[in-house]
């Protein structure tokens, strides 16, 4: 359905129900499904076992995430499909756990958003480190989908040197340097959040090309000598002021004609579509952020008004754009 279909009772109890599905995902992360069928297929009493859950109610989840795909049952056993195997068990290379570990951190927040919607915000989410890598994790399985096309969208003629700013697992950076072998990258976050992209950068193949920075954006300039600065997924989480302020630091760090990419969910005019892009905003409110989803004629005159020029607007395939500027002098 698309916001211009009419609205009808059956949409209305699809999306009612909707969270159904993924709180049976969560919980399976949360009391250790997946893993324990990392360990080989299980019926329903060697399940319980293994996650020290009751048979009744792991047999009622299994079998729910056997109807979702992520399980198969053959007679009374359970096992995990081919994708959970790959993606669901810690320890695989292309493990997701983290993105379903921040969206069951995430969960008691969106619980509370009739207090924030009420209040105007709520107090901060707070990150200790286990949740910072949760972080890095899911934003890890966001930019692994984007970040391809992302490079695709750039014009890389005389970048030898990249930062890629509130980095997190790297991904963007990793992307560039693929496609420039020549090149080099600084990949700039939190001290909390390096030790993950340092895993990462591992995972990539690229430890020896990238200099993994800690830092602040709301304290630390970002260096210097750069031609390209990739700014993803970060204006969401700031207000006009903050998001200003990263660009304007992003500036200085560039050589003359370098550029900016900026990569985020971008709104239609009237802040409503595309869809995870309005929901992404109430997000930001749950969360505690002054931020939210901005539209591109907003980040456009964020750029302007860190000094870049020659601002173009890239629109891309899903919920997210890009923004790039270049700095003339």
């Amino acid at each position: 359905m698309t916001a211009d279909t009419p609205f009808d009772l059956s949409h209305l109890t699809d999306l009612v129900s909707a969270y159904w599905p993924a709180r049976a995902i969560l919980t399976g992360q949360e009391v250790g499904i997946f893993a324990a069928l990392g360990e080989g297929p299980a019926d329903a009493s060697e399940l319980a076992a293994r996650t020290e859950c009751s048979e009744r109610g792991v047999e009622l989840l299994a079998n729910a995430l056997a109807g979702l795909g992520l399980l198969e049952k053959r007679e009374s056993r359970f096992s995990n499909s081919p994708f959970a195997d790959a993606h669901l068990v810690p320890g695989k290379a292309e493990y997701l756990g983290g993105y379903l570990d921040h969206h069951v951190a995430i969960w008691e927040r969106w619980d509370r958003l009739s207090e924030a919607v009420r209040a105007g915000t709520l107090e901060a989410a707070q990150r200790p480190g286990g949740l910072i890598r949760a972080l890095v994790m899911a934003m890890h399985t966001s930019s692994q989908m984007h970040a391809e096309s992302v490079v695709d969208s750039v014009d890389l003629a005389g970048v030898r040197r990249i930062i890629d700013i509130g980095g997190g697992s790297g991904d963007y950076a990793y992307a560039f340097l693929r496609r420039l072998p020549d090149a080099t990258a600084v990949v700039f976050d939190l001290p909390a959040a390096l030790p993950t992209s340092l895993e990462y950068a591992g995972l990539a193949g690229m430890a020896e090309r990238v200099e993994l920075r800690p830092g602040d954006y709301f304290a630390d300039e970002f260096g210097d000598g750069f031609g390209l600065a990739v700014v993803s997924n970060i204006l969401h989480s700031l207000d006009w002021a903050g998001c200003v302020m990263v660009l304007a630091k992003a500036y200085r760090c560039l050589d003359p004609g370098g550029r900016v990419v900026v990569h985020d969910f971008v709104l239609t005019e009237d802040g409503t579509q595309p869809q995870w892009a309005s929901l992404f905003s109430l997000n930001m409110l749950t969360v505690g952020s002054p931020g939210r989803s901005y539209t591109h004629v907003e980040i456009r005159r964020m750029l302007e008004e860190a000094r870049f020029g020659d601002v173009e607007h890239v629109p891309m395939e899903g919920d997210s754009d890009l923004l790039m500027g270049t700095r003339l002098a």
